[in-house]
């Protein structure tokens, strides 16, 4: 399959992205985090007949850059960004598809661009649910600070996530995968900068459902029967609230979730908008 990686350059910011497949259709795909647009190779090969694919690397992933430092990105940012791309490239209309941190934007992109949307794919959503040490983590100046101090202490971090374990504040599988996004310098950057440049992805799902009624947007959600990160009752804010909406439980984990849903998408060809 032929693919071609190219840089969309935007007021200082820099996003990478791999285009791919032979579809009249576009899909925009937005990976999770750690990841780059190679995560999702075995999708883009399952899906190259039915669409051209824009496989993007998110800011502090990959290529792509972010030049402001820990300064939010806002959705009105984000906005003129992703409409930018898409005049460039004359894309008219398009389909989205997130995995985990990816699917905040995916939500960010349908708040602005809903009525332009033909269908979403939704692999265990971040964005939906807002979880609880993300809030207590990003909502304050002191507590983005102390999660700072973590980069170079990671002491710290292990301290606390050894006490939460044990008090049963967080499961054990959570702790773990935790502590593999936080064994090096560069992924505890990562993580501080993803956490905070992205706190400001936050939305209204009453909201995003009437966009998205209004629109007849086809959805499809996909979770990991074992993932204990993103669960079945993660998405119902959303999934729930929406018409046209479909949930696929898949014989997985979240780590293995893309390699999953790839393989579903082999056996059955997605509906074409």
């Amino acid at each position: 399959m032929a693919v071609d990686y190219h840089f969309f350059n935007f007021e200082g910011a820099r996003l990478g992205y791999q285009k791919s497949g032979t579809g009249s259709s576009a899909l925009l795909i937005f990976h999770g985090f750690g990841q780059d647009h190679t995560s999702f190779s075995p999708m883009t090969e399952a899906l190259a007949g039915h669409y051209t694919i824009y496989s993007f690397d998110l800011f502090f992933h990959g290529q792509s850059v972010w030049p402001f430092d820990d300064h939010p990105l806002t959705k009105n940012q984000w906005n003129r960004i992703i409409s930018t791309f898409l005049s460039d490239l004359e894309i008219d209309r398009f389909n989205l598809m997130g995995y985990s941190l990816g699917g905040k934007f995916v939500l960010a992109t349908l708040e602005t661009l809903s009525s332009r949307v033909d269908s979403v794919f939704l692999l265990a959503p971040d964005g939906i649910h807002l979880n609880l040490w993300y809030r207590l983590a990003t909502g304050t100046r002191l507590m983005r600070s102390t999660l700072k101090s973590m980069i170079y202490k990671p002491g710290l971090f292990t301290g606390t996530a050894s006490l939460a374990t044990r008090l049963g504040l967080v499961d054990k599988g959570i702790a773990r995968f935790a502590n593999t996004q936080m064994d090096s310098l560069e992924k505890r950057q990562r993580v501080y900068l993803s956490w905070v440049v992205f706190r400001k992805l936050a939305f209204d799902m009453k909201h995003i459902a009437r966009l998205m009624n209004a629109n007849t947007i086809k959805t499809s959600f996909f979770i990991g029967r074992f993932d204990k990160m993103i669960t079945e009752k993660s998405i119902k804010p959303l999934h729930t609230k929406l018409k046209n909406s479909k949930l696929k439980i898949l014989e997985s984990g979240h780590t293995t979730l893309i390699s999953h849903t790839a393989k579903e998408f082999r056996n059955i060809a997605p509906e074409k908008p």
